[in-house]
Formats: C-alpha cells, sequence, structure tokens
C-alpha cells in the first residue's frame, strides 16, 4: 500500500513541473492575445475620422497607438523566452512552432517601430505628418498582427487550447 502511494506520488509530483510550465505558456499566449488586441483597437480609433481630426486629437491618438503598441511588447517578449525554454509540446510538427516563433519575433520588431514610429514629438509639426503615413504603417502592423494570430491560432489548436474569445 505504501508503495503504490509512493507511485502515486511520484507520477503527480512529476506532472506538476508540465502542468505549471503549461499553465505559464497559456497565459502568456493569452496576455498577448489581449495585448494584440488592445494595438487592433488603438489602430482603429486613430483611424477613425482621421481627414476631420483636429492636430491635437490626431497626436492624442497617435499617442494612444504608441501606448498600445509598448504594452504589448513585454508580453510578446515573456512569451518568445517561454516557447524557447519549453521543449517542444508532444504531437506538435516542428514546423508549426517554427512558424510561431518567427511570426513572433516579427511580431516584437513591428512592435517596437510602432513604438518609435507613433511618438508625435513636436505636437504640431508632426500631427500633419501622422495624419499623411499613419494609416499605411498602421496596414502594414495589421499585416504582421494578423500573420502572428494566424500562426499562434494553428499553434495552440495543436497542443490542445482554444484560443477564441
Amino acid at each position: 500500500m505504501i508503495q503504490t502511494a509512493f507511485l502515486l506520488w511520484a507520477a503527480l509530483a512529476s506532472q506538476s513541473p508540465d502542468s505549471a510550465a503549461r499553465a505559464a505558456l497559456t497565459r502568456a499566449i493569452f496576455t498577448t492575445r489581449d495585448s494584440v488586441r488592445a494595438v487592433r483597437r488603438s489602430a482603429a480609433a486613430f483611424r477613425r475620422d482621421l481627414g476631420a481630426a483636429s492636430p491635437d486629437l490626431v497626436v492624442a491618438r497617435s499617442q494612444a497607438v504608441r501606448s498600445a503598441c509598448a504594452g504589448a511588447i513585454p508580453p510578446a517578449t515573456a512569451l518568445d523566452s517561454l516557447l524557447s525554454a519549453q521543449p517542444r509540446e508532444r504531437g506538435t510538427p516542428v514546423a508549426t512552432r517554427a512558424r510561431v516563433e518567427r511570426r513572433l519575433g516579427d511580431l516584437r520588431a513591428t512592435l517596437a517601430r510602432c513604438e518609435k514610429e507613433f511618438d508625435p514629438g513636436y505636437w504640431y509639426t508632426r500631427s500633419d505628418s501622422l495624419r499623411a503615413w499613419g494609416p499605411y504603417r498602421l496596414q502594414q502592423i495589421e499585416n504582421v498582427l494578423r500573420a502572428y494570430e494566424y500562426e499562434i491560432q494553428t499553434y495552440v489548436a495543436a497542443i490542445g487550447l482554444r484560443y477564441s474569445s
């Protein structure tokens, strides 16, 4: 009886780090998802009635985009670190994980560039520039976000998680 209890305890103890690592990975995936959605929301707000927006409003919206991009960098970095540190999940194709890691690198670079580019600097001198190239740059950012989300959804499905909602 004691031997059986010991074996059961050993089995549970050996699974604990895996479940803790999986929980941390799950949290990182969903935190990154939420921060990517915040970038999308701020980008949509930036584009809203941009032609009629005052210079102050353009600058305020630019600061919101910049803050959203800056806020998305730490979760993406944490997710990248967790993925790099963990062994590949059983049953997950190597190519799926490699694509996620590549898209995550693209995401991090894009967010860092977004943080710099949407810094309004001098208020009124930059508002016309932001109004002119902002929508184009936001479309480029959206393309990277979309590519990342496609790959992370594929990866999440492969490891048995649900990404939506």
